[in-house]
């Protein structure tokens, strides 16, 4: 039955294939899609991963493991919201873009390099686009580990994200679209300490989900979203996003995504 199990209601029910990101951006065309730790090591380590040692999908990368019911309310209520913010950003910002991709193999820096400044439409529903990012979480982690935001995200006028959770956005290079969905990861730190975190790459967004109450230690990072699950469902209006950017080897380490200067 664990095939059958949603990772988002938690009841076991037939399950069908979840979009991310949403096809609507354009995630429809062959990917190769590689096991979790062939990928993570690819991420964080530049460790070449082979296309004949993955499978394709032929309509975009895709997931089995939510219900019908929960991928219908997630469409009907969050996807418009983050469609609109990825391919506003995608088209209105090619520049920044254009110039993190010609910064991407130069050698790292200490810390953040600059801020991304954007202003969101005037329809913008904060408290959706961060909906539609933790229920990619929930789809790409381990099942029965995030079903304590069932509630928020069942939801749509629930402001009450789980308290253990931390979400951080960053703006990426597009790295030839390369998308890389972590699940739950532990990073160990030279004291002992450790953060547990996932991490979603879909260029040219990256998020960071924080665990703050398994984790022994929180790493200082920019790009903390977290409050923006905090806002009422009706608030709208004109937003400014001022976000990190990451360019050259740490686009490829996602505990460093965020990093201010003379950070851990």
């Amino acid at each position: 039955m664990g095939n059958r199990f949603c990772r988002i209601c938690g009841e076991h029910k037939p399950l069908t294939l979840e979009h991310i990101p949403p096809r609507s951006t354009g995630n429809d065309h062959v990917v190769v899609v590689h096991r979790g730790d062939e990928a993570v090591m690819h991420s964080l380590f530049d460790m070449e991963v082979r296309d004949d040692d993955g499978y394709r999908q032929s309509h975009g990368m895709t997931f089995k493991t939510l219900c019908e019911d929960c991928n219908e309310y997630l469409g009907a209520n969050y996807v418009e919201t983050f469609k609109g913010l990825y391919l506003d950003f995608a088209h209105e910002s090619g520049d920044i873009l254009d110039g993190l991709d010609r910064d991407r193999n130069e050698s790292e820096t200490a810390g953040v390099e600059r801020y991304c400044r954007f202003d969101l439409n005037e329809g913008f529903r904060p408290l959706a686009f961060v909906k539609q990012v933790v229920s990619n979480f929930c789809a790409t982690t381990a099942p029965g580990s995030m079903l304590d935001c069932r509630d928020f995200l069942l939801d749509r006028e629930s402001t009450s994200l789980p308290a253990r959770y931390r979400l951080h956005m960053v703006v990426l290079p597009k790295l030839d679209g390369e998308s890389v969905f972590s699940g739950w990861m532990r990073v160990l730190f030279d004291d002992g300490t450790f953060c547990d975190m996932a991490f979603i790459r879909m260029p040219p967004f990256g998020f960071v989900l924080y665990d703050t109450v398994s984790s022994t230690y929180l790493p200082d990072r920019a790009g903390d979203i977290t409050p923006m699950s905090r806002m009422g469902w009706d608030l709208t209006g004109r937003i400014t996003l001022v976000l990190p950017t990451v360019t050259g080897r740490n686009a490829s380490r996602p505990y460093l995504w965020g990093r201010y200067q003379n950070a851990v």
